[in-house]
């Protein structure tokens, strides 16, 4: 409700690099929830004026979750409240496995979704990548002129993740966020072309989360995922430049160079994140 802010804040703190679409969404569209796009409905489990767990669901039918306790009582009280059905479950991969239990969903083999490796970085141990040390690579803001070479990477990579995005959604999503400074690109020193991007998925005064980092298609070779690397370093470097202390990635938990290159960066797994979409 309005006026919980403060604690609701405070509870997705302490849970923050699995909380950064919950803190982003309700900084920007609130606690009401009049059905407009991006407002939902938001249960919390207090003990005293503490929070303790909270769900949240939105119009589409996604449940987005922070409840370490209290979970069942917490995502049927949300579905009862919202009076909408469950689409898709977002969040720690246990607490995604127990709201399926809670609700008492179909079972598991009849929905998609698998979790992503959780991994923090406090920016001020941010490495450099190899490839920039070796001068190999170096990264820049995206502008207007590399969407054309872009934006069929990000379409493909939708349509595999079974997004029914169109290449001018996608184009334009992503003038957008290079407008706002949120898209960089990695350049082989062996190329003129962009090799890889990476585009922030969250932006919070004191936390970002870079998303996935996208390899040129031609680029097959399990050692081009170093790429990757270079991109989001880059992103981190920018953040950490505005005052941000810290960064979160997710990364398919069997892409091991694509990890491997990050834990190289200083980011730590930390548990298991993902999206479970519900069949219908």
């Amino acid at each position: 409700m309005p006026g919980d802010e403060a604690a609701l804040e405070s509870h997705l703190l302490r849970h923050w690099a699995s909380s950064m679409l919950l803190r982003s969404n309700f900084r920007a569209y609130g606690l009401v929830d009049e059905g407009q796009p991006r407002q939902a409905t938001y249960v919390a489990a207090w003990e005293g004026a503490t929070i303790m767990g909270m769900a949240t669901h939105f119009g589409d039918g996604t449940l987005l979750l922070q409840a370490p306790r209290s979970l069942a009582p917490i995502v049927r009280a949300a579905v009862a409240t919202s009076r909408r059905p469950v689409t898709r479950i977002t969040g720690p991969w246990p607490q995604v496995e127990a709201a399926v239990s809670a609700l008492g969903l179909p079972p598991r083999t009849l929905h998609s979704g698998k979790p992503r490796v959780l991994a923090s970085l406090d920016v001020g141990k941010l490495q450099p990548p190899d490839l920039v040390t070796r001068n190999e690579a170096s990264a820049r803001l995206a502008t207007q002129a590399d969407l054309n070479l872009i934006v069929p990477w990000r379409t493909a990579w939708d349509l595999a993740s079974g997004l029914n995005t169109s290449e001018a959604a996608v184009r334009a999503a992503l003038d957008q966020q290079i407008g706002v400074h949120g898209v960089f690109v990695v350049e082989s020193r062996r190329s003129s072309q962009p090799v890889a991007m990476v585009a922030y998925d969250v932006w919070l005064p004191d936390a970002v989360q870079a998303g996935r980092a996208l390899l040129a298609p031609a680029l097959t070779d399990a050692r081009d995922k170093a790429f990757a690397a270079v991109g989001v370093a880059f992103a981190v470097s920018a953040a950490a430049a505005h005052g941000v202390k810290r960064a979160a990635v997710l990364v398919d938990g069997n892409d091991y160079h694509t990890l491997m290159a990050y834990r190289a960066l200083g980011f730590t797994p930390i548990g298991d994140f993902g999206t479970l979409m519900l069949s219908t």
